[in-house]
């Protein structure tokens, strides 16, 4: 198991061509993206892509992220933006959060930015490993590329556009992976009978 997990890991890693690291602002945590096979339509992909840039540009003009105590990081996944990562005052995640839920296309924000220094790339390099562990888990029980997952000391986000059976199906398949703290499904169903998208 442990030989499969590895070889997951290593072509995970050069799918993705990079990752991002801990102790700034960064477009993503520790987390996968893979649009192909997605419920997704493509209109949709596009907006995420605008919206992901637009609140990163915001986030980046902020002088109080500039300091290297903070690690805000920005998912879009179907026009809802989850913000994980750590800030150093609860005023300024208010602030963050409430300019982001502004930018046009952004039908909902999920602020979980913790107020408190910035994680260390160990606590990273764990939760790069426990997403890692979760899509391999999804094999063979739910299509991994219906869901997005994001983890953030230990917590994982799944995002996903699914059926309610698949979204429990992989919620249940999330909590048997070592490491995992929390689980906080972050879904919008779709009617069992969807076809899903090729």
């Amino acid at each position: 198991m442990k030989r499969r997990l590895l070889l997951i890991a290593a072509s995970t890693f050069l799918l993705q061509g990079c990752i991002s690291i801990p102790g700034g602002i960064h477009g993503e945590t520790a987390e996968t993206n893979n649009h192909l096979g997605t419920n997704l339509t493509l209109s949709t992909e596009f907006s995420d892509d605008g919206i992901k840039s637009k609140a990163f540009t915001i986030v980046n003009k902020m002088p109080q992220l500039q300091q290297g105590k903070s690690n805000v990081e920005i998912t879009a996944y179907n026009r809802i933006v989850l913000l994980v990562g750590q800030v150093p005052t609860a005023a300024l995640k208010n602030t963050i959060g409430e300019k982001i839920s502004q930018i046009k296309g952004v039908n909902r924000v999920v602020n979980n930015l913790h107020v408190g220094t910035k994680d260390s790339w160990g606590d990273y390099s764990h939760d790069s490993w426990i997403t890692t562990k979760v899509k391999a888990n999804f094999i063979g029980q739910v299509n991994p590329n219906h869901f997005k997952v994001v983890t953030e000391n230990g917590v994982v986000y799944l995002l996903g556009v699914t059926t309610k059976q698949e979204g429990a199906e992989a919620i249940a398949s999330t909590k048997k992976v070592s490491g995992v703290k929390k689980v906080v499904p972050i879904f919008t169903y779709i009617p069992e009978d969807k076809p899903t998208k090729k």
